[in-house]
C-alpha cells in the first residue's frame, strides 16, 4: 500500500506546478522540474528551457478585466514503478468578468514524476461538452496506468481478464467486460460478447466485421450487424 504521506508530497508538488503555470508565477523550476523536462499543451510541445513558451500558450489569467479563483478536483497520484509516479487533476479557473459575469476555464493536467522531479507535464484545455475521459487501469502485474480515451482502440475479454488494446501497446487487467461497459463513455460500443470498441478508432465497417485504426479486424455477429453498424456510425 502506498503510504498517505508520500501521496501527499506529490499532491503538494502538483498543486505548486498548477499554481505556477496558471497564474504565470515564477516558480523554482530546479526544485520541482527535471532539467530535461518536456511539456505538452493541447497540441503544442516544448521542453524545460521553453518554460516561457508554455506560459504564453496558457491564457494569462491575471488579466485586469477578470478576477480568478482556482480550485482543483479529482486529484490522483499513482505509483507506476519504484522511480515513477503519475499525478493528475482537473484545474478549474472560475472567473468573474466585468462585462460577461461568471465563467470557467477548465484544464486536465497530468504530471509524470521521475525520482520526485517532474519530467513531463501534459495540459489539455477542457471545453464544455467536449471533455475527454481518462481511465485509470490497474494491470495484472499491479502496475497502474492513466490512459486517455483517445488512446484506447478496443477492450477485449480474455478468460478472466480484459485486454486494453491501446495505441502504445496492450494492458492486461483483472476486470470484466460487463462492468467496464457500465463505466466507459458512449464512445465505446459492445459489438459482440468479447469486444468493446472505441468507435472513434473504427476505420472500416463491412458485413459482419469492423476494421480498427491499427488494422485489427473484429467480428460482428450477423444477427446484430445492422444494429451494431448504426451504433458505430452514430
Amino acid at each position: 500500500m502506498w503510504n498517505t504521506k508520500e501521496n501527499g508530497i506529490y499532491t503538494i508538488k502538483l498543486k505548486s506546478l498548477v499554481d505556477g503555470i496558471l497564474f504565470h508565477k515564477s516558480i523554482d523550476m530546479e526544485q520541482i522540474c527535471h532539467k530535461s523536462m518536456k511539456w505538452k499543451v493541447n497540441r503544442n510541445y516544448g521542453n524545460c528551457f521553453e518554460w516561457n513558451a508554455l506560459l504564453n500558450i496558457v491564457p494569462d489569467i491575471t488579466r485586469i478585466n477578470a478576477k480568478y479563483r482556482l480550485y482543483l478536483k479529482d486529484i490522483h497520484s499513482i505509483r507506476i514503478s519504484e522511480e515513477m509516479v503519475q499525478s493528475s487533476c482537473i484545474a478549474v479557473m472560475e472567473r468573474t468578468e466585468k462585462e460577461h459575469g461568471k465563467a470557467q476555464d477548465t484544464y486536465e493536467i497530468l504530471v509524470t514524476f521521475m525520482n520526485e522531479k517532474a519530467v513531463f507535464i501534459n495540459i489539455t484545455e477542457m471545453r464544455a461538452g467536449n471533455i475527454e475521459p481518462v481511465y485509470k487501469i490497474r494491470a495484472c502485474n499491479e502496475e497502474c496506468y492513466i490512459v486517455e480515451e483517445k488512446e484506447v482502440l478496443y477492450i477485449e475479454s480474455c478468460h478472466n481478464q480484459v485486454l486494453w488494446h491501446c495505441t502504445n501497446g496492450i494492458i492486461s487487467s483483472n476486470n470484466s467486460l460487463g462492468k467496464l461497459e457500465e463505466q466507459v463513455s458512449d464512445a465505446f460500443v459492445r459489438i459482440q460478447r468479447g469486444y468493446l470498441v472505441n468507435k472513434n478508432h473504427v476505420r472500416h465497417i463491412r458485413r459482419c466485421e469492423a476494421q480498427m485504426s491499427n488494422g485489427d479486424v473484429l467480428s460482428i455477429p450477423c444477427k446484430k450487424y445492422v444494429t451494431v453498424r448504426e451504433r458505430l456510425l452514430g
